[in-house]
């Protein structure tokens, strides 16, 4: 969903029509920014803190499965940008 906000973000800064271009880019930083923010964390934000009130036991402990979670979407990000990393420049190449 990031790539997809970021084209998204964009264009609504385009058409919120910034004086300058530093004002823009600004505006487009913030935007990705907070998007970004609530879309990688928001699942960690809810395990960690609203899970158990919410009347959704935790597997084993609520810390645990937090965990588990920030170490699969660690290991995943690395894994996805180092083949980027490898990859596209032999595809690129080909």
């Amino acid at each position: 969903m990031n790539a997809v906000y970021g084209d998204m973000a964009i264009t609504m800064t385009e058409r919120e029509n910034h004086r300058t271009d530093t004002d823009f880019e600004d505006a487009l930083i913030a935007q990705l920014f907070a998007f970004q923010f609530v879309n990688s964390y928001a699942s960690f934000f809810y395990v960690a803190f609203i899970k158990n009130l919410a009347g959704d036991p935790c597997e084993g402990t609520c810390m645990s499965e937090l965990s588990t979670a920030i170490g699969v979407i660690f290991i995943t990000r690395l894994v996805v940008g180092n083949a980027q990393e490898i990859l596209m420049p032999l595809i690129m190449g080909w």
